[in-house]
C-alpha cells in the first residue's frame, strides 16, 4: 500500500472509531472529486449516501429490523447494524462514544450499489460511471486493489469530508466491497447536540494479513 493510501486509511480508522479529534472543514479547499463541495444534503436521491448522519432508529424505520446488530472492537470500539438483503450485505457503523448512534461509515458487499456503481463491477466499469478516481487503482499491503473517490472539502487534517473506496482482489476482478466514510462527522456532532464522550485510542490492527471484509459473521 502506498504511503498516501496507508495514511488515509489509518486516519480514517482512528477518527471513525475513537472520535478523539474535532474535525472541521477548511473553507477554501474544495476537493477535485466528482461532486465538489458536496454535503450530506446534496447527494440527490442516492439511498446509501443519504444514510450518512442518520440515527440508527431512523435507518431501521427505512430498512426494517437489522439481521444483526451489536458492538465490535475490531480496529476500535463501535456499534453496528447489519442488513442482509437479496441485493447484498450492508453494515453501518457508529463510533462507541456517540449517543444516539448515527451512521458514520457504511460497508457494502457484492450486489449493493452506491452512486450507480454496484459492488461486483470491475474497477474499470466503476470508473466508466464515476469518472477518474482521486486515488488508485493501487495495490495495498492487504494485496487488494483500492480505488477511492473524494467528496466535499478537504479537512484540516488533509482528509476529504466523505470518501468512497472500492476494493478488488485483482485489477481486473469484480469488486468485493465498497467502504463509505463520513470524515467530518465530529463537526456535525458538536453542532447538533449529540453526546460525544472521549474514548481511548484503540490499538490499530492493520497489517498485510488484514482485509476489509465485513461479511455477516466476520466481526463476531
Amino acid at each position: 500500500m502506498s504511503a498516501r493510501h496507508l495514511s488515509l486509511l489509518t486516519l480514517a480508522i482512528i477518527i471513525l472509531l475513537t472520535g478523539c479529534q474535532t474535525v472541521t472543514g477548511s473553507p477554501n479547499a474544495p476537493l477535485a472529486g466528482n461532486t465538489e463541495e458536496a454535503t450530506l444534503d446534496t447527494w440527490g436521491n442516492d439511498p446509501v449516501m443519504n444514510l450518512l448522519g442518520k440515527r440508527f432508529d431512523e435507518i431501521e424505520q427505512e430498512l426494517g429490523t437489522p439481521d444483526e446488530q451489536g458492538y465490535d472492537d475490531w480496529l476500535g470500539p463501535h456499534h453496528y447494524i447489519l442488513f442482509q438483503h437479496e441485493r447484498g450485505v450492508m453494515r453501518i457503523a457508529s463510533p462507541n462514544h456517540i449517543e444516539p448512534r448515527i451512521a458514520v461509515s457504511i460497508i457494502l458487499g457484492p450486489g449493493q450499489e452506491v452512486l450507480d456503481a454496484k459492488v461486483g463491477m470491475t474497477l474499470e466499469e466503476i470508473m466508466a460511471i464515476l469518472g477518474e478516481p482521486d486515488f488508485g487503482p493501487d495495490r495495498g499491503m492487504d494485496n487488494l486493489y483500492h480505488m477511492d473517490y473524494y467528496f466535499g472539502r478537504q479537512l484540516d487534517d488533509g482528509m476529504p469530508e466523505v470518501f468512497v473506496s472500492f476494493s478488488a482482489r485483482a485489477i481486473d476482478a469484480p469488486t468485493d466491497e465498497a467502504f463509505i466514510k463520513w470524515e467530518s462527522f465530529e463537526h456535525h456532532v458538536l453542532s447538533n447536540g449529540i453526546s460525544s464522550v472521549p474514548s481511548e485510542v484503540p490499538v490499530i490492527l492493520e497489517g498485510p494479513e488484514q482485509q476489509h471484509n465485513f461479511g455477516v459473521n466476520s466481526c463476531e
